[in-house]
Parts: C-alpha cells; structure tokens; sequence
C-alpha cells in the first residue's frame, strides 16, 4: 500500500523519488493513480539499473555455446521502457465518455454545450 502523502516511499533510488515528487507536487492523486504512480518510479528505477547493467557490461554476451548473443538486460530494459509508457499514459490520459454518454460532470457539460451550438447553428430544437 502507498502512502497518502508526498513523503518518497523507503525503496524508491534517485529517479523514482524524483518522479513522485514530480508527480504529487503536480496533482493530489487518489488512492489508484498513487498505486500507479508507486509502480511507475519502481519502474523508472529499474530502467536505470538495467541501463547500469547495459552499460558495465555490453549489449552483447556469449551464449552457452559461446556465440554472441544480445545481453538479456537489453530485452529487460525494453520491457521496462514500454512498462513506463503504459504507466505514465494510465496517470496522464483522461478518462474516457463510455458509449452511454459522458460520465463526469465536466463531459456532461462539454456535451451539453455542444449539443445546443449544433442545434443553434442547422437551426434545430432541441
């Protein structure tokens, strides 16, 4: 479980700590975009170990035969690129209208509106 406040979760390395300060200073989250929010700076910490990884050691490796193969990290940090991504979507991306209209009031209102501006402009009643 998260904590409800801007406090950095014990765990969290350099990047992560940043990002969840970044992201509580931006915004109050409820409690699932702060379960989110926990598992995007873990993830953006182990980008960084894996690219620590990459770094020391090569992007190539030898397999069990010998023959040079991509090191393992690679595809983890890959992974781990895309993770972030859905991740940060998940926090960023507005909910969406479901197919029975909108469901906030700011949607409904937005609808509203455009609904009469189309009925005012082809002259419409409505």
């Amino acid at each position: 479980m998260t904590q409800s406040n801007a406090e950095v979760p014990e765990g969290l390395g350099k990047r992560g700590a940043a990002m969840w300060t970044t992201l509580h200073t931006r915004a109050r989250l409820n409690p699932l975009a702060e379960e989110i929010a926990l598992e995007l700076c873990r993830a953006l910490d182990l980008a960084d170990r894996l690219a620590e990884v990459i770094e020391a050691e090569g992007t190539m490796t030898r397999g069990s035969m010998g023959q040079p193969r991509v090191h393992p990290a690679v595809a983890e940090l890959r992974a781990t690129q895309l993770a972030v991504a859905r991740l940060t979507a998940l926090l960023t991306t507005p909910p969406k209208a479901t197919q029975n209209g909108p469901q906030t009031p700011e949607q409904r209102h937005r609808a509203e509106h455009a609904r009469k501006a189309a009925n005012a402009r082809w002259g419409m009643s409505g």
